[in-house]
């Protein structure tokens, strides 16, 4: 069994092309002496009821192309299981990630009038976009489409906890994308926070059993509470990115990762002990036309007084 530094040494000189559609790695016909890559790509992807699903986390400083390489993996979902239901929850008062991936490819999904929606590109007018409104778990998943992203939208953020536990009784293969999952799952939370996060660690660990398929990214590691963090299957370092001790990438290695702007940056992507080097190359540009948040807005009650 080679040591540590020869299987990184390996790793680092594997020479990767990637499938322009997807931004996926695939084969070269210079085979490395380890050849990890077929294994940590592809427990991403297969669908074996006693291998189960994942959990990713991509990590990466602001601007390294986390968000990309989740879409990346939005897009391979779609095509690869069309008849298996993709959900995608975003984060408010920013621009709507999903829409770099085209109309055609998202729904939107809300559980209250009070979420919103605005056109950033034309000075934040409200706009009032299709949407699909759902009243509980049941209903959005029953609403819920295939072939395409299912935006929910939740008043609080945090109810992605409940959603995926509720997942684990559908008994089919689900997929589900968090964008920032720091705000889902904070480190040094407290009070009732802390105990649904404590859930949340819970879940994941069921997840895999369940089939459902986690992915989501995160600027800092250490911004996301450790219970969550030790659950991790999965690990994607995009430049910036910070190891953790469940990694066995060197920092120096993901310090060394090339950015760039028209190709794609390099990223490690790590499966427990085996990791690859690959490079997430399908740049996502905002559509100038299609510049969406989402916002929650309370609707002003009515004082009711007497007469």
């Amino acid at each position: 069994m080679k040591n540590n530094i020869e299987n990184k040494t390996d790793c680092e000189k594997w020479e990767s092309i990637i499938d322009k559609k997807f931004g996926w790695l695939k084969k070269d016909n210079d085979k490395p002496t380890i050849d990890y890559t077929k294994s940590v790509l592809g427990r991403m992807e297969e669908h074996e009821p006693d291998h189960g699903a994942v959990f990713c986390l991509a990590m990466g400083a602001p601007g390294s192309g986390k968000t990309g390489a989740l879409l990346s993996c939005m897009e391979r979902t779609l095509t690869s299981f069309p008849k298996e239901k993709v959900f995608f929850n975003e984060c408010f008062n920013t621009p709507l990630q999903v829409c770099k991936m085209g109309k055609e490819k998202y729904q939107f999904m809300t559980e209250s009038d009070d979420i919103q929606f605005f056109d950033r590109a034309h000075g934040g007018k409200q706009i009032f976009p299709d949407v699909t409104p759902f009243t509980d778990f049941e209903d959005c998943y029953k609403k819920a489409k295939l072939g395409v992203v299912n935006v929910i939208f939740f008043k609080d953020r945090k109810k992605m906890i409940e959603f995926i536990g509720y997942l684990r009784d559908t008994c089919s293969w689900n997929h589900v994308f968090i964008d920032e999952l720091a705000e889902v799952a904070p480190a040094f939370a407290s009070g009732d926070d802390w105990k649904r996060i404590e859930k949340f660690s819970f879940i994941l660990k069921d997840i895999r059993k369940a089939w459902i398929n986690v992915y989501s990214n995160v600027q800092s590691i250490s911004d996301l509470d450790s219970r969550v963090r030790s659950k991790i299957m999965v690990r994607i370092f995009l430049p910036g990115s910070a190891k953790d001790k469940h990694s066995r990438i060197l920092q120096k290695a993901i310090d060394n990762l090339r950015e760039d702007k028209i190709n794609g940056n390099e990223g490690y992507i790590e499966y427990f002990s085996r990791f690859c080097k690959t490079r997430f190359n399908k740049i996502y540009k905002p559509d100038p036309e299609n510049l969406i948040d989402a916002r929650v807005i309370e609707k002003k009650q009515e004082k009711i007084t007497n007469g």
